[in-house]
C-alpha cells in the first residue's frame, strides 16, 4: 500500500499556511485530523496524499522554493535514520542509492527510476498522481539527493530538468543548482556524472554503518502495508537493479542490507511462497516494462541497465515472461 509519512503532510501544511493557505479548511476537505498530524509515526494513504496536494497546489511552488533552501539538518530532524545512513556510505553513489532504496520511509506514492550510463547517471522522478501536479513532488526529492551528494562532493555540478512551466521566478533553484536548471521538459530528471558519484568518502565509519543499517531496516519493514519479507526484498532488488550487477552480487547486497544469511533469506521467502529468483524476475520485468514505456533508451541500454549481458538475452527473457517481444510491447504503449 502506497503511503507518505505524516511528517511530509505536516510540513506542507505548515509551509503553505505561512503563504496564506487556509490549512484548517484544507484538512477538513481531505479528511485529515489534528490528531493524525500530531502522530510523528503516522502515514497518509496515497489517495489522501494526492487530495492534499491538489488542495495545496496554488501554494506548492512557493513552498518548494523555501524547501529548496533547507540543508541536511532540516531533513535529518524529520528522518534521522534515513539521512544518517545515506551520509555514512563508502561512495556518493551508495549514499544516493540508499536514499532511493529506502525513500519509502518518507513516502512511496511516487517512484524514482535510476538509469546508469557510461558517463552519467540519471535519476528520474515518476509522478503517479495527476499530471497537473507537474514537478512539485520531484523537486523536494531532487533537493535531498543533491544535498546528500554535496556531503560527499563539494560544489557538485548537476543537471536538473523539470516538467512544467518555470516555478522559479526569482532564480532560487537556479542558484542552488548552479544555474543548471531547465523547465518545460518532457521528464523530471537529475543527472550526475559518474565521476562525482564514484567519489569515495573520507569519513566512512565502518563500526557505525551496521547499527545505522539495522535501525533504518527496522523502520522500513515496519511501514504499514509492507509487512512481508517478500515486499521488502522486491523493493530492495528494484532499487539495486540500476547498478548493473549480476544476480549473485544482487543477492549478496540484499542479504547484507537485511543483515540475513542467504539460507535464512531463502527459507523465509519459501515460507511466503516465493524465492529470490522469482522476485528478481518480477523486478526485472517491472523495470523493463517501465523503461520500454518511457520511450527513451535503446533495447541494448535497457538490457544492460537491468542486468543482461546482451540485447538478445534480454529479448528472450522478456518474451518468455511477458508473452511478446520488447519491440512489440513498446509499440503498444
Amino acid at each position: 500500500m502506497r503511503s507518505v509519512s505524516i511528517q511530509v503532510s505536516k510540513s506542507m501544511l505548515e509551509g503553505c499556511r505561512r503563504l496564506g493557505a487556509d490549512s484548517d479548511r484544507i484538512m477538513r476537505q481531505c479528511g485529515l485530523s489534528a490528531l493524525e498530524l500530531a502522530n510523528p509515526d503516522g502515514r497518509l494513504a496515497a489517495r489522501q496524499h494526492y487530495r492534499l496536494l491538489e488542495l495545496l497546489r496554488p501554494y506548492l511552488e512557493q513552498h518548494n522554493q523555501a524547501l529548496a533552501s533547507y540543508d541536511l539538518t532540516a531533513f535529518y530532524q524529520r528522518f534521522p535514520a534515513l539521512v544518517s545512513h545515506c551520509l555514512n556510505q563508502q561512495t556518493a553513489r551508495a549514499g544516493l542509492e540508499t536514499f532511493v532504496a529506502y525513500r519509502a520511509v518518507i513516502g512511496s506514492c511516487d517512484d524514482i527510476r535510476v538509469s546508469v550510463g557510461s558517463h552519467q547517471t540519471r535519476f528520474e522522478y515518476l509522478n503517479l498522481g495527476a499530471s497537473r501536479l507537474g514537478s512539485t513532488q520531484a523537486l523536494p526529492n531532487f533537493v535531498m539527493l543533491y544535498r546528500i551528494l554535496s556531503a560527499y562532493v563539494a560544489d557538485a555540478t548537476v543537471s536538473l530538468d523539470l516538467i512544467g512551466a518555470s516555478g522559479d521566478p526569482h532564480g532560487v533553484l537556479a542558484g542552488i543548482f548552479a544555474g543548471h536548471c531547465r523547465w518545460d521538459q518532457s521528464a523530471s530528471t537529475l543527472t550526475i556524472s559518474n565521476r562525482l558519484l564514484d567519489t569515495r568518502s573520507e569519513c566512512f565509519n565502518a563500526r557505525l554503518y551496521p547499527l545505522q543499517r539495522t535501525l533504518l531496516q527496522r523502520q522500513f519493514t515496519d511501514l504499514p502495508g509492507r509487512t512481508t519479507l517478500t515486499d521488502c526484498v522486491l523493493q530492495l532488488i528494484s532499487g539495486l537493479l540500476a547498478s548493473g550487477q549480476g544476480d549473485e552480487h544482487l543477492l549478496v547486497q540484499v542479504c547484507a542490507t537485511l543483515n540475513m544469511s542467504r539460507w535464512t533469506l531463502n527459507r523465509r521467502l519459501q515460507e511466503e511462497g516465493g524465492s529470490f529468483s522469482q522476485l528478481l524476475t518480477q523486478a526485472r520485468l517491472m523495470q523493463a516494462r517501465s523503461l520500454l514505456s518511457g520511450g527513451s533508451g535503446t533495447l541494448q541500454e535497457i538490457a544492460e541497465q537491468i542486468g543482461f549481458s546482451s540485447q538478445s538475452a534480454f529479448s528472450r527473457f522478456f518474451k518468455r515472461h511477458a508473452g511478446e517481444t520488447p519491440q512489440a510491447y513498446r509499440l503498444r504503449q
